[in-house]
């Protein structure tokens, strides 16, 4: 038999196309005595990248995984992390300092990997209960155990060593009618500092910042917002938004970030843009929209096309209302913020289809149970391409001025990149479609991509020159 090992052979290959800027740098070869399952890549530091593959031995029919670490021009070094009988099922993962930590699903439980990078050993933890929800983001994943009318129950880890634990009672109605709502099928979870392409319109949106897990609700019925704070010293707080003029609201959507919450309430003929401080609880700031009067916009797009210097707002603003009956198209407001690198907010309101709209965020796990690669995280809608693209941005500063210059978005060159490097590829090269076959990583200095050759059967490491895109 031969040595149950993922054979590495690196092959460092001159430039292929200096117009290009694009170059291969290695290639991982798979030994023939074992099928390739799916890579997980992400990005370690700012210049070197990591690639967790899998791999089945054809002979014992064992699952191993091994990590290896790719700088700019060369592999720097590669370490087994585990063999396992089933093929694993990883949901989660993590970079912090120098350790990637890897979560993995098997017979009910949840075993982490660390590997650490410097001192290269593998540490691992077993035993803990697989949660009935898991979410994934850059620096951590949050288990949520149970969530009944009496308790919530989460976990937020970073590693074997970092582990939050909290238990929540129920300490009024309130809360009690809370809990549940956590435990939704239609929820996500947003760390402050993701990329947001357009909004969320899930039942129930978490929200990490700080040392506190945001749960946002919105209730248009009842024209309130609801906020509940779980803070991770045990301690949980629940509180409540007015929103709207005291009319019938129709659309109703919110956000956080940072510290402050987003509401957007829309009415028949006026809408507010409301901005508290979740501190405070004070209202901040508010704009008003209505069909005759935008008070402060940046951008409008419609259907798709920059209609900024000439669009009738009468319009515009209907078009956020489900039109007649017979119509497929049912229309759902979000509110999306992202930060600036001035500490700014890039505010976009819009509107998608409900029946149709979908997420893709490699914070997910696809079809295989495999958390996607890529690892910054980037949230973004689908939806019917009928009407999709239909929304206004605000631009405020630090202390909530109206920006009339376009600010510089944190993330907005890696995000521009990786859609750039997405779309030549696909004109360029034969990617592999399984979605746990091929990866971009954007870096500072250069752009990588891996893909899976299934005819040499080997993967391709690729770097991208960031000026070309």
């Amino acid at each position: 038999m031969k040595p149950n090992y993922l054979l590495l052979n690196l092959v460092v290959f001159l430039l292929l196309n200096t117009g290009n800027a694009q170059s291969i740098v290695g290639e991982l070869k798979i030994d023939d005595n074992f099928m390739n399952i799916a890579q997980i890549s992400g990005k370690f530091n700012d210049s070197i990248t990591f690639h967790l593959i899998v791999n089945k031995d054809k002979e014992t029919k064992k699952y191993e995984s091994n990590i290896v670490f790719f700088g700019e021009t060369e592999l720097i070094k590669k370490l087994k992390v585990s063999v396992h009988e089933e093929k694993p099922k990883y949901v989660g993962i993590n970079v912090n300092d120098n350790v990637v930590t890897f979560f993995n699903e098997i017979d009910g439980e949840i075993q982490i990997y660390d590997i650490d990078y410097l001192s290269e050993k593998v540490n691992k933890v077993t035993g803990l209960l697989k949660p009935f929800y898991i979410f994934s983001t850059n620096n951590y994943v949050l288990f949520i155990y149970s969530s009944s009318k009496r308790y919530f129950d989460f976990a937020l880890i970073k590693n074997t060593k970092e582990v939050i634990r909290k238990k929540y009672s129920s300490k009024s109605s309130i809360l009690e009618q809370s809990f549940p709502e956590v435990n939704s099928d239609n929820s996500i979870l947003v760390d402050n500092g993701d990329f947001v392409h357009k909004g969320f319109i899930n039942d129930v949106k978490l929200f990490h910042y700080g040392s506190s897990l945001y749960a946002l609700s919105e209730y248009k019925k009842n024209d309130r917002v609801k906020v509940v704070q779980y803070r991770f010293n045990g301690e949980s707080e629940v509180n409540f938004f007015k929103v709207g003029n005291g009319d019938k609201i129709k659309q109703l959507n919110a956000f956080i970030s940072k510290d402050l919450l987003f509401t957007f309430a829309m009415h028949k003929k006026v809408a507010q843009l409301d901005i508290y401080d979740l501190k405070s609880k004070q209202l901040l700031k508010s704009m008003t929209y209505s069909p005759d009067e935008f008070q402060y916009f940046n951008q409008v797009v419609k259907n798709g096309k920059d209609k900024t210097e000439n669009f009738s707002t009468k319009r515009f603003y209907n078009g956020f209302f489900s039109p007649a009956i017979g119509s497929t198209y049912n229309g759902q407001l979000y509110v999306g913020v992202n930060q600036t690198i001035n500490n700014g907010y890039d505010i976009e309101i819009g509107h998608v289809d409900k029946n149709t709209f979908s997420y893709s965020s490699n914070s997910l796990t696809n079809s295989d149970g495999l958390i996607q690669s890529g690892q910054l995280m980037v949230y973004e809608i689908f939806a019917s391409a009928k009407r999709k693209g239909n929304f206004f941005k605000v631009h405020l500063d630090k202390d909530l001025n109206f920006l009339k210059e376009q600010p510089v978005l944190k993330y907005e060159d890696q995000v521009d990149r990786i859609e750039k490097v997405n779309a030549w590829i696909g004109n360029s090269y034969s990617v592999n479609k399984h979605p746990n076959k091929s990866a971009i990583i954007p870096l500072p200095n250069f752009t990588r991509f891996i893909n899976y050759s299934r005819s040499d059967e080997s993967y391709v490491i690729y770097n991208f020159s960031s000026r070309k895109f």
